[in-house]
């Protein structure tokens, strides 16, 4: 098959966008691969996105500039997206000549080649733009009328009548939508429409489902292609290769764009990959693509890479390791105990591997050093559990395995203070499994917390537990024969019906996890690169006496969101979407499943990782811990 038309890389990731030193050399690097456009789109420029409608301060068009001169000489398309969507009035004359004048000041500064984006608008801030009839199909059609407006009025009399691509609102899926139904009504015919697969991050992209696409938009079909992209989870590092790519989906396609990391330089060890696959669909063979690809972007540093490159080279995202560390976990803990012991020594070698990495002087190495340390300090967890299933399958009693216990507890420790992600999903439940399991702490007179939650605990669960004792609670996971706890805590492990017994019982309850199953929510979700949550009831006691904004992740990450009953007192709410995040239902609070709290409930910004030591900052603790004490009627513990 011959190559993909359009090959290239779109800068259209949330959080820290690329520098210009950053750009500049991804354009000498694309000319060096094969790919032959990059589409400017990061969404935390202002004047790409929030203020495209102010013109570029002289400064930043200049770089602008600079950037679509470097293209021209490398061979490379400099494509500038516009994305008026937020606040663009659909229907207005005047609007659309907003959006020509911004675009005759990035003519004048050289940019030849233009996209429009209308992708993520949030509801509400459409809701009252739109007709009462068929709304959506309407939004489609509008959207289609501006790409129309745009190249018929703005680059058709300069000359271009070179398609303008565009990213419709309905950007996802296969099937025919009524805003795609209008959208087909009025963009142009040759126009391509970017697409992100069945959903907006894929493992896998099939010719069935471009097909499906394609005729769902009744167009041309770019992907979007929202690998090796980590916005939504920064603490991963995704520098493997291009998988699950069928050679038949790019018979559908008329070009690739990838969506890279905010780490420019670490990208490129999958963008390399990317472009061999746009280049020749048929003949891409994704691990010799990957080690060509780490020759190129490490340089000498290849091989003392090679274990943490190897370590992050999963994909899809909810993957948790490489498929033979995988495998090798699962024999290390099954019933052949010939097949453990040999997939443990093998489990070491590559634990030890990546404990033992030597530093890399390059840029990629510099750039990867956050999760070069996490990586060294997960290896050396893997080996310490490596040593304690080796020493059990040799039959070491019990009292010599304690050391090689607490060897395992203390590694894993220090691995999950790491904010970045190097095997967490892998190593630390590997070693939760070879340690002696949680238990109750015994049956005394001493007041204690009910925990409703898995039979095994995870790092944030355990740092609830700490946080309960620290109150002089004992925790128990079963009430049997122990009187009334002072306090339930509902956890992300707990089974549906779990939580329903719980949030029956007349006691204080904090609900870190299934709100709408306690009642306490008629939907529920998370805000994914959350850092913060704003306090809007600053004399409330969960508010700890803080107030504004307030840090409560170390990095961003997922914070659990409400929508809860009609009675409750919301404390807090997230910073982006200001959904509320911390809730108190009182006693005798109208419930979302029809009843009454029995006694004060909580909700927590707590999402899935609950208190885990990599995620949580302090601010975030306290706030937790001032729940607790609220539900115990006391003072929070420092």
């Amino acid at each position: 098959m011959l190559a993909l038309a359009h090959r290239g890389v779109v800068e259209g990731f949330y959080g820290p966008p690329w520098s210009h030193q950053d750009r500049l050399d991804h354009l000498r690097f694309s000319a060096e691969h094969g790919l032959n456009s990059y589409v400017y789109a990061p969404k935390d420029d202002p004047y790409h996105r929030a203020l495209w409608r102010e013109p570029y301060p002289d400064d930043r068009l200049a770089l602008l500039a600079e950037l679509a001169q470097e293209a021209e000489r490398n061979g490379v398309r400099f494509v500038y997206g516009i994305a008026p969507g937020l606040t663009m009035r659909l229907d207005d004359p005047a609007d659309q000549e907003v959006l020509h004048r911004k675009a005759a000041q990035l003519w004048d500064a050289g940019v030849r080649h233009f996209a429009l984006l209308f992708d993520d608008l949030p509801a509400e801030l459409t809701a009252d733009r739109l007709p009462l009839e068929r709304p959506t199909e309407w939004l489609g059609a509008r959207h289609g009328a501006v790409c129309r407006a745009f190249a018929e009025g703005f680059l058709a009399p300069r000359g271009v009548h070179e398609p303008l691509p565009m990213v419709p609102t309905d950007y996802a899926g296969t099937q025919v939508s009524a805003y795609r139904t209008g959208l087909a009504t009025t963009l142009p015919e040759t126009s391509p429409v970017w697409w992100t697969g069945s959903d907006i991050v894929v493992g896998s992209v099939s010719e069935p489902e471009v097909t499906a696409a394609a005729a769902a938009f009744d167009r041309p079909l770019l992907l979007w292609d929202n690998f090796p992209v980590n916005d939504f989870d920064p603490s991963r590092a995704f520098l493997g290769p291009l998988v699950g790519r069928s050679s038949g989906a790019a018979h559908g396609l008329v070009g690739l764009h990838a969506n890279p990391m905010a780490s420019a330089v670490a990208s490129r060890l999958a963008l390399a990959t990317v472009a061999e696959y746009a280049w020749d669909p048929d003949g891409y063979d994704p691990d010799a693509a990957a080690e060509r690809a780490l020759a190129a972007v490490a340089g000498p540093d290849a091989d003392a890479l090679r274990p943490l490159v190897r370590a992050c080279s999963t994909w899809p995202p909810d993957v948790a390791g490489d498929e033979e560390l995988t495998t090798l976990a699962e024999r290390m803990l099954g019933p052949d105990r010939a097949a453990a012991h040999a997939a443990t020594l093998r489990w070491r070698e590559r634990m030890a591997a990546l404990a033992q990495m030597p530093p890399g002087q390059g840029r990629l190495a510099e750039e990867l050093r956050p999760w070069s340390h996490a990586g060294a300090a997960m290896g050396a967890a893997g080996c310490a559990a490596a040593d304690l299933l080796l020493a059990t399958l040799g039959r070491v009693p019990g009292d010599a395995r304690r050391p090689l216990e607490a060897r395992a507890r203390d590694a894993l420790d220090r691995a999950e203070r790491h904010y970045p992600n190097v095997l967490r999903g892998l190593v630390p439940p590997l070693v939760r499994a070879l340690l002696p399991a949680a238990g109750d702490d015994p049956v005394t007179d001493e007041p204690w917390a009910l925990l409703v939650t898995g039979r095994r605990p995870t790092a944030g669960e355990e740092q609830i537990e700490a946080l309960l004792h620290r109150h002089g609670l004992r925790v128990r996971r079963a009430p049997d024969g122990c009187g009334d706890p002072r306090l339930v805590v509902v956890l992300p492990g707990a089974g549906p019906d779990e939580v329903a017994a719980a949030a029956a019982l007349p006691h204080p309850l904090l609900a870190a996890a299934h709100p709408v199953t306690a009642g306490l929510a008629v939907r529920t979700g998370v805000v994914h690169r959350e850092t913060a949550v704003t306090i809007v009831a600053p004399d409330h006691a969960l508010a700890d006496g803080r107030s504004g904004r307030v840090v409560v992740h170390e990095g961003p990450a997922m914070a659990r969101w409400t929508e809860p009953g009609p009675d409750a007192v919301v404390v807090a709410v997230a910073e982006e979407e200001h959904r509320p995040v911390l809730v108190h239902h009182p006693q005798g609070a109208r419930l979302t499943d029809g009843g009454t709290a029995p006694a004060d409930r909580v909700t927590t910004h707590l999402g899935p990782d609950g208190l885990a030591p990599w995620l949580t900052a302090p601010a975030g603790l306290a706030l937790v811990d001032a729940a607790v004490a609220f539900l115990l009627g006391g003072a929070a513990v420092r």
